[in-house]
């Protein structure tokens, strides 16, 4: 209270005596502001009737009409206070458009990565029944270590719905999309679908447009096709009865059709036939084996797991008493996220560590976006402390200024997320086109409106909260008498403390993008052992593989080929799996030992550039080595210390001879460090089961080459359109998890620095103007325009090395676990911290700079006169 004036006693004392003692303190020190104002507007006998008159006013008695006072009070300052906003937000133009602009990028950014990520964990929630579905996974011992797998073999699924109580139905899959030349209504199109067994349907309930699910498949020669398919194909989806050829073999009749699979299930053919018909054409895919069939189970919903995972293991091994693989269930609900084993078990890893990685970037965006707003209201509150002071003046409580400012905050958090809803619409589907996926925003659906009216309440509620809490405190009295305000030096302190989180998110996420990038790039550079570049492979269809010899011949006549061979699969996703006990001179009885088999024809070493490290190649009469085999170096160092060349491998009653060892080469996980042992056969009798065709190119032209090769596929198989797949691009796609990840995290890193740097501008903008008066001052007394950006510049570089010092070890550390999971995995370079370090420094520079210099550059008496 002023010394000079005081509030009259009597009055004071009524007060104290008949008011609410709840209040009284609050009353008492506004009624004290008030009287001093209205001393100095209307002099002392007026300011002391008006005192009076507002103490009678407030007594217990006359409180309903106090109260309707202040309520009309309130709705006034409602009103006011929101015109006040939309006048606050027009006459700070650039400060609301950087507020904007900065939460707008956060908020579409979190939402595109919240739709990826409730895009992953509903996955597979089209099929109803998937807390009964099961699949059958096994475990292979090698060298002491349990390898996870879904191969089984074939009679499993049969046998275990006849011996296995609590399992309802059971059923095989191919796992893996089959392509088919599908021929009907004079049309022909390759389409990608599944074999499977007839209680399939029944199953997974794929939702029959037309059909029965438990009849739909009783039949050998019976297809399932989807509402996609039959419309591409008839126009209609009433297609039941009618016929369609696969691979110009057999009539098919459709006897069901059914919805279109969603985007995210696991099973996404458009058709379905009998699984009979592969063993028709595979005879080896029914012994007990060959483990080559993905095989699912539906348990009744009082089944006792543990129980069947038991039987499961038992069923095998009397199927084979010599084998020692057991079996477990892996429920449908983890196959997408928690795919992921180690030594035979889950390891809860799996896609799921990117669903939670890329939740805590969205999360982290979102909190970056509202550090920035925060800094820059709390930046601009010097510039606000007089209409705060007014406005107390004029009886303003401190809930209202509170409820005026998050009223702020909230309708640029809601001008913010209109703008992100137009950002999301606009780049959504090159978004798509990144991530594989058909993600799409429903402003329709509950959950997105819900979502984005959290984020709007969160994001203003969160970024306003400290400004309005911060603006609310300031003292009435001080503000009016231009005392300055202490709390600024706090201010000062947690705006600081927010850029450097800021700062230190951003340099964390560019720091790890560049690692991802590092990992991707060295598995990618890492010697194969085969050579990918200029090689083609086609699936074989037809009369392909009767004419392999013809077209062979006829491509390197033309000279557009150097070579060409034939496998079952391509060199990256080599071999069929094969756990027969094989055995050779020296082995432990005891040691079961898994060796992955391919079947090729004799030109394939050289055709796809594996190169001999002993013994020789294939010879180009493959009867001359039909019991001729050729092993990978993993498998040379298990038979011996010395070269194998001339050892015998032994399976049951067939003796295969080593002729020569190929060097290790990279197939199926391409990060594992250390390949599994590999035997190549090229004996005719296998030639029935090679499916792919694989042409080294010759030519430099190679669009031409196509063209030629296309050519010469019309001639010998005309009836089948050309398709083909370039090796190293096929090779490249196994890196897709790590290069989406790479994508997103390189493009949200950057995105969280351009936020980071808005923030920067802005405050670079108000430190400028806060200090003209000191700039002018030194610039009067010669300091340079070197000097002054350097004075500014500095204290923002500050904080971005203060902000490389927290980042740098808590980056190295996430990035150090995240490697981890690799086997084959790159060193961490000391260099990237130093390049991003350096990348941060400029962009800091850019951004303060601009400001800086515009402030240094200002005429100083110029602004030593407007101050």
């Amino acid at each position: 209270m002023s010394k000079e004036i005081h509030t009259p006693s009597l009055p004071r004392k009524l007060l104290q005596r008949f008011a609410d003692p709840n209040t009284i303190e609050e009353v008492e020190g506004d009624l004290e502001e008030m009287y001093i104002h209205w001393v100095k507007e209307h002099g002392g006998k007026k300011a002391r009737w008006k005192y009076l008159w507002t103490v009678f006013t407030l007594l217990r008695p006359f409180r309903k009409s106090i109260s309707k006072h202040k309520q009309r009070q309130t709705e006034t300052f409602m009103t006011n206070y929101f015109k006040s906003t939309l006048r606050n937000l027009w006459k700070n133009r650039g400060y609301s458009t950087l507020n904007v602009a900065g939460l707008a990028v956060g908020v579409a950014c979190a939402s595109l990565i919240f739709l990826w990520v409730e895009d992953e964990v509903t996955f597979d929630h089209d099929v109803s029944n998937r807390k009964h579905i099961y699949k059958v996974m096994e475990n292979e011992l090698h060298e002491g270590v349990a390898y996870t797998s879904s191969n089984l073999p074939g009679p499993m699924a049969a046998v275990l719905t006849d011996e296995v109580s609590g399992i309802k139905h059971a059923s095989r899959i191919t796992g893996d999309l089959n392509t088919a030349l599908i021929t009907a209504n004079d049309k022909a199109f390759y389409e990608k679908g599944e074999y499977v067994d007839s209680t399939f349907l029944s199953m997974i309930d794929p939702r029959l447009l037309k059909g029965s699910p438990e009849t739909a498949l009783n039949d050998l020669y019976a297809l399932v096709i989807t509402e996609r398919m039959a419309l591409k194909f008839f126009g209609t989806t009433d297609v039941l009865g009618k016929t369609v050829s696969i691979d110009k073999d057999k009539l098919f009749t459709i006897t069901a059709v059914v919805r279109n699979p969603h985007p995210n299930s696991s099973f996404k053919g458009d058709w379905f036939a009998r699984y009979e018909l592969l063993e028709s054409k595979a005879p080896w895919l029914i012994q007990w084996d060959a483990m080559a069939a993905v095989t699912l189970v539906e348990l009744y919903p009082d089944a006792d797991i543990n129980a069947i995972n038991e039987k499961l293991t038992k069923v095998l091994r009397d199927r084979n008493p010599k084998k020692t693989n057991s079996c477990f269930l892996f429920p449908m609900n983890d196959w997408h996220l928690y795919n992921s084993f180690s030594n035979g078990s889950p390891d809860g890893n799996g896609q799921i560590k990117y669903v939670r990685l890329f939740t805590i970037i969205a999360c982290i965006i979102l909190l970056v976006a509202c550090i920035n707003f925060m800094n820059l209201a709390t930046a601009r509150s010097d510039q606000r402390v007089k209409e705060v002071g007014v406005r107390k003046t004029l009886g303003a409580g401190r809930r209202i200024l509170i409820s005026q400012f998050l009223s702020e905050s909230l309708m640029l958090a809601f001008v913010s997320v209109l703008v992100s809803i137009t950002i999301v619409y606009s780049i959504i589907p090159a978004f798509n086109s990144l991530v594989g996926k058909e993600l799409a925003m429903r402003l329709n659906d509950w959950r997105h409106i819900g979502a984005l009216v959290a984020v709007t309440l969160t994001c203003g509620l969160l970024a306003g909260s400290y400004p309005a809490f911060y603006l609310s405190s300031f003292n009435p009295i001080q503000v009016l008498k231009g005392v300055k305000i202490k709390a600024s030096s706090g201010s000062g302190f947690i705006r600081k403390g927010l850029v450097i989180v800021q700062f230190v998110v951003s340099i964390t996420l560019m720091i790890a993008t560049v690692i991802i990038y590092q990992q991707i790039d060295f598995t990618k550079g890492r010697d194969v052992g085969y050579t990918a570049q200029q090689t083609i492979y086609i699936e074989m269809r037809g009369g392909m593989r009767g004419n392999f010899n013809a077209i062979k011949s006829e491509l390197i006549r033309k000279g557009v080929a150097e070579n060409a061979t034939m496998s079952i699969k391509p060199v990256f996703r080599f071999g069929w799996y094969d756990d027969s006990h094989y055995s050779w001179q020296g082995k432990d009885p005891n040691q079961n030992i898994s060796i992955l088999t391919e079947a090729v024809t004799p030109e394939y070493i050289s055709t796809v550039g594996m190169t001999i490290k002993d013994g020789r190649d294939f010879n180009a009469d493959a009867q001359a080595d039909a019991n001729s085999i050729i092993i990978n170096e993993a498998f040379a160092k298990l038979i011996s210390d010395h070269s194998p060349v001339g050892e015998e491998i032994i399976s049951g009653k067939d003796h295969m001879k080593v002729i020569g060892v190929v060097k290790d080469f990279v197939y199926g996980n391409v990060y594992r460090k250390s390949p599994l042992p590999v035997m190549l056969t090229s004996s005719p009798g296998a030639t029935n089961f090679l499916r792919i065709l694989t042409i080294r190119l010759s030519g430099s032209d190679i669009q031409t080459d196509l063209k030629e090769i296309e050519k010469v596929m019309k001639v010998y198989n005309p009836e089948y359109p050309f398709e083909y797949n370039f090796t190293d691009t096929e090779f490249d796609k196994l890196f897709k998890t790590e290069a989406l990840v790479q994508n997103l995290a390189g493009i949200f890193g950057v995105l969280a620095v351009f936020i980071s740097c808005l923030g920067l501008f802005g405050l670079a903008s108000y430190t400028a103007q806060q200090r003209s008066k000191e700039i002018g001052i030194r610039k009067i007394l010669g300091a340079t325009v070197n000097n002054i950006t350097s004075m500014i510049s500095s204290d923002f570089l500050k904080l971005v090395g203060l902000s490389f010092i927290v980042a740098f070890p808590i980056a190295w550390l996430i990035m150090r676990n995240w490697l981890q999971s690799y086997e084959y995995r790159t060193p961490i370079y000391w260099w990237v911290f130093g390049g991003v370090g350096l990348v941060t420094l400029l962009c800091t520079m850019l951004t303060v700079g601009f400001q800086t210099l515009k402030a240094a550059l200002r005429n100083p008496t110029e602004v030593l006169r407007s101050e």
